[in-house]
């Protein structure tokens, strides 16, 4: 039943990325990147590696579908090398300070693995400004625990001279019953836009009951990473 269910939320978002692909309306936005290593939420997905990462987005009327993929690697845990992300939303602008997002993601990994680590995601975000970004989130199945955790976080972007950006991210993980423990995270770094280019030098950090929890994917870094954008 559980798979049954993945399985579709997997088709009902491919279907939508063809539907609006096909939207005479629609935009599309590409991204490709080469990064020191893969982070998400403060745990490593790269083992200090460089990863590769794709993505592509069609947006129409408030509603955007998209997959994002890229490379991983878990060591001697399994033999996942991909990482493939689908998702699904809808926008909307409330005022010129304000806009509400909803999305849902389906995370998919191929490559041999003990276990089923696919899940699902809600995303509920606030815009406030062009600099704000609050969001909160649920996840069923998160590390194939078979439970439920949730998460918060904040973003704020601040330009600079010479043309960079400062962006700085701050959040919260609640995975009790999941992982044993609830754990906070940050990320700050500079940007810099040449032409279709984006570079961007920065430093993640997380709480130290993750270190001790999860050693080999939880550490302090420095990040880099060269991105191309259409």
């Amino acid at each position: 039943m559980k798979r049954a269910l993945a399985d579709s939320v997997a088709a009902a978002l491919t279907g939508a990325l063809i539907l609006l692909a096909g939207s005479a309306r629609a935009e599309l936005d590409a991204r490709l990147t080469i990064a020191s290593a893969y982070l998400h939420r403060g745990l490593e997905h790269s083992r200090s590696a460089p990863t590769y990462q794709g993505a592509l987005e069609y947006e129409a009327g408030g509603w955007f579908a998209g997959v994002w993929a890229s490379s991983v690697s878990f060591g001697g845990y399994d033999e996942r090398s991909s990482e493939i992300d689908y998702y699904l939303g809808y926008g909307k602008r409330l005022s010129k300070d304000l806009a509400l997002e909803t999305t849902l993601v389906r995370y998919t990994f191929q490559g041999s693995s003990p276990r089923d680590y696919d899940w699902n995601e809600l995303q509920l975000s606030a815009y406030l400004g062009d600099r704000w970004t609050l969001t909160w989130g649920v996840a069923e199945n998160w590390w194939a625990t078979d439970q439920r955790t949730r998460f918060v976080e904040g973003t704020f972007l601040h330009p600079l001279p010479g043309g960079l950006v400062l962006d700085t991210t701050v959040g919260y993980q609640l995975a009790e019953r999941a992982a044993g423990l609830d754990y906070g995270y940050a990320e700050a770094g500079v940007s810099r836009r040449l032409d279709d280019f984006v570079l961007r030098v920065g430093y993640a950090a997380v709480e130290s009951n993750a270190h001790r929890r999860f050693p080999a994917f939880a550490d302090d870094r420095w990040l880099v990473a060269l991105s191309w954008q259409r």
